[in-house]
């Protein structure tokens, strides 16, 4: 099997190294990710978003071996870390499809995996969008932004801002305020053929970013919707793994311990 090694040499080099050394005994390496018949992550969430872009414009798999501080996405422990080699080496996974979404600004598209956040830029103000659910106006929210998620998006800034959790597996477009002000303040789910029209009222700068690139400054509208392609995920763990994950991760800083934290 041909695999590419996706990995953060800055923060995990010697075990990227050893996880390499590994890799070769047991697959045949490439050096780029679009001629691998499997993509392995190594390293944290933000590693899995830039591999997964890849993966989802080529339609390769891609696994993972958790080396971050959270690794959420991840369903493999970093100690187990040549068992996962072994069982990916033999063919011993389930494919996971993970609903994406697109988004067309001016001449510039973004595949988006997590989110897309519509934001403030330099003015420390809110800012005013307006949003057309299928052409149908929703209204004006007046707050420090907007943003659209992915069901995988939703255990990330969504989660944050107080949004519903979305299992990996369902399709929808999540849209949740970011400190609204005078405005819906509520999470909206809507339907994966749902298409998002978003508009930038204000008079000073907003920017635009997906999946934690960098921003760019709002000029037209922004039109979101459910991206052609699906992400393969490569699972190892049983079907019921992200609740578990869930679980584990809820429980690692429950609310209690940041309360004592900050008394």
């Amino acid at each position: 099997m041909r695999l590419y090694l996706w990995t953060d040499e800055k923060r995990v080099g010697d075990f990227a190294r050893q996880v390499r050394h590994e890799a070769e005994q047991l697959f045949t390496l490439v050096d780029t990710c679009e001629h691998a018949e499997l993509i392995l992550v190594i390293g944290g969430d933000g590693a899995f978003l830039h591999a997964a872009a890849c993966a989802a414009e080529h339609n390769i798999p891609i696994a993972g071996i958790p080396a971050g501080r959270l690794s959420f996405l991840y369903d493999t422990r970093r100690d187990a870390w040549r068992e996962t080699l072994r069982t990916l080496a033999h063919g011993d996974y389930w494919l996971e499809e993970r609903f994406l979404l697109h988004a067309l600004h001016a001449r510039e598209s973004f595949l988006i995996i997590n989110e897309l956040v519509i934001t403030r830029g330099r003015d420390v103000k809110p800012v005013h969008v307006k949003v057309w659910i299928d052409e149908e106006y929703l209204g004006e929210y007046h707050a420090d932004g907007i943003l659209t998620a992915t069901p995988t998006g939703s255990t990330a800034y969504a989660l944050s801002l107080g949004g519903p959790i979305l299992p990996p597996t369902a399709e929808g477009i999540l849209l949740t305020p970011i400190a609204p002000h005078l405005s819906l303040a509520n999470a909206i789910v809507l339907p994966p053929h749902a298409v998002i029209r978003i508009q930038a009222a204000s008079h000073g700068e907003v920017v635009l970013s997906s999946d934690g690139k960098p921003s760019i400054t709002l000029h037209d509208d922004v039109l979101i919707r459910a991206a052609e392609r699906k992400l393969q995920v490569a699972r190892i763990a049983g079907k019921d793994y992200f609740f578990t994950r869930l679980r584990d991760v809820l429980r690692a800083q429950p609310v209690e311990e940041k309360l004592e934290r900050y008394s």
